[in-house]
Parts: C-alpha cells; sequence; structure tokens
C-alpha cells in the first residue's frame, strides 16, 4: 500500500471518531508533529476537516 496516502486515510479515520489536538494526533498515530502539520494544514485548506490552526498543540 502507498504510506502517504494511508497515513492521511487514518488521519482522516481518527479525526471522524474525535476532536484531538495535534500533538494527540500525532501520538496516536505514531506520527511526528513536524510531518503531520502540513498534512492538517492541506486537509484543512481542501475542507476535509476544520481545525484552529493557531493552536497546534
Amino acid at each position: 500500500m502507498h504510506q502517504p496516502t494511508l497515513r492521511v486515510l487514518n488521519i482522516l479515520e481518527l479525526l471522524a471518531k474525535e476532536k484531538l489536538t495535534l500533538s494527540a494526533i500525532a501520538k496516536k498515530l505514531n506520527i511526528p508533529a513536524g510531518t503531520l502539520w502540513p498534512i492538517l494544514q492541506t486537509l484543512q485548506e481542501k475542507k476535509y476537516i476544520k481545525c484552529d490552526l493557531k493552536n497546534k498543540s
């Protein structure tokens, strides 16, 4: 399977279940926050998720 695509799908599935902070998502999915941040920004810009991009904690 294509790992970057799987990573995004795992993020979306997790966020569909509960609201989480960047650090909580990173911890649950074992993704570095520095890797996760641009993914969340892109998902927000494309309107797949709603999040407070000012609060990265």
